[in-house]
């Protein structure tokens, strides 16, 4: 049972044990059975049949969203933001004019409802919307326009959702680090996704805590953090029932040396300074809770978490998603 204010959802395998739990339910408090699920909290739920595939998408709120900020007539885009762009401080804005222009201008209210949108279905715009959330304080006009170029993105791509597939039961995981990338700062982005019945169903797009001094440190900190998520996804697929989880949980990464660092307990100069914290990855591995394997760059599903992409990286990670 999963419980969202007033808003319920109700899974067994056993319809049997659904409608006992219902009329208990309705003994108890004034309710309204709206029968198999199609909508919840702005997702839009669609099954084949009681055992086929699911999709998740969320077409008629983002429809909504493109016409609340007047973007109807806007021309799409094929990618969040164009690749290379370097979002930073210095498009702040630089008069009391401009600041005062971008005060009446929504910038939080569309970053809030982009990374609704991105943490929902969306992971395509994931890291679009967590890099403009940074500027949240003192958007500058450049800020601003990045944020509509995302819904410009939105309204060609309005019809994405996510499928997943019962028969594909396949759990997986992807880290990505973009070493040094944050400009401001020279934070590390990490980005992470784990894969379950063909599709993503946990991913993050977020900034290191602290400077990493190499590519190396910065992928050995991402998968530290993929390792937790994966302990953390395994635990509550088990106490919820599923049986999905067998053996070691492959996790892909496309960095070599951090990988050998994950299997290597041997310090050296290069790593000696890394905090004691991201060695949980280690522990993991001689457990054989995970096995860290190498994936090349070019298939990283992670990539488009990290950084802005090219169009055809962009639509091959697109595609690796299942986004469709």
């Amino acid at each position: 049972m999963l419980i969202y204010v007033d808003d319920i959802i109700l899974a067994s395998k056993r319809i049997e044990k659904l409608e006992t739990v219902k009329t208990k339910l309705k003994t108890a408090f004034k309710m309204v059975d709206l029968g198999p699920i199609h909508d919840i909290l702005g997702i839009n739920v669609e099954r084949q049949g009681l055992t086929g595939s699911i999709r998740l998408s969320q077409r008629k709120y983002t429809e909504e969203l493109i016409a609340k900020f007047n973007m109807e007539n806007a021309k799409t885009v094929s990618t969040p933001i164009e690749v290379n762009t370097k979002i930073t401080k210095e498009m702040s804005p630089k008069s009391e004019e401009e600041r005062s222009e971008m005060s009446n201008r929504p910038y939080r209210e569309l970053v809030g409802s982009l990374i609704y949108l991105a943490n929902a279905t969306r992971p395509d715009i994931a890291f679009a919307a967590s890099t403009l959330s940074r500027f949240c304080n003192d958007p500058g006009e450049t800020h601003w326009y990045y944020a509509k170029r995302i819904l410009r993105y939105l309204k060609g791509t309005s019809h994405y959702s996510i499928k997943y597939v019962k028969n594909e039961d396949t759990f997986t995981a992807y880290t990505d680090s973009d070493w040094a990338g944050d400009e401001d700062d020279r934070r590390s982005c990490t980005g992470n996704v784990v894969i379950l019945a063909n599709g993503p169903i946990s991913w993050k797009s977020r900034k290191q805590t602290s400077v990493a001094l190499s590519t190396m440190e910065a992928e050995y900190a991402g998968l530290a953090e993929i390792s937790r998520e994966v302990v953390y996804v395994k635990r509550l697929l088990t106490y919820m029932g599923f049986k999905l989880v067998k053996g070691s949980i492959n996790v892909y990464c496309d960095n070599q040396s951090a990988i050998e660092l994950s299997k290597n307990a041997v310090f050296h100069k290069r790593s000696k300074h890394i905090d004691i914290s991201f060695h949980f990855t280690r522990e993991l591995v001689e457990k054989k809770v995970i096995t860290i394997k190498y994936l090349q760059t070019e298939l990283m599903i992670a990539d488009i978490l990290t950084k802005f992409l090219s169009k055809s990286k962009h639509l091959d990670c697109i595609s690796l998603l299942q986004l469709e």
